[in-house]
């Protein structure tokens, strides 16, 4: 059991010391977010540096038909296409004071 406690200690005081040394940025006062109708023009302008992130689902199609120069200038992450979510409303139909 002490083992553990100074086992816990440890990675705790380790994971402040990692936290400390992190150099923060300042905080944001906009965001712009452009809009492009083509997945080919949106990761072209994210491969020459026009826009920092294309959040959009890229067919592999589309990222195959790529030239080479511009898929090693984009960094592509495979993730779910499709979420899905139940929505509950928690207020009654009738009014709870009649």
């Amino acid at each position: 059991m002490k083992r553990l406690l100074v086992l816990c200690v440890l990675v705790l005081a380790a994971a402040t010391l990692v936290t400390a040394q992190t150099k923060k940025g300042p905080i944001l006062d906009k965001v712009y977010i452009d809009v492009r109708m083509s997945q080919e023009i949106g990761l072209k302008d994210t491969a020459e540096g026009k826009t920092d992130v294309f959040f959009e689902y890229v067919t592999g199609p589309t990222y195959s038909a790529l030239p080479a120069d511009t898929k090693a200038k984009v960094d592509a992450y495979s993730i779910p296409a499709l979420t899905y979510s139940l929505l509950l409303n928690p207020i009654p139909n009738k009014d709870a004071y009649l």
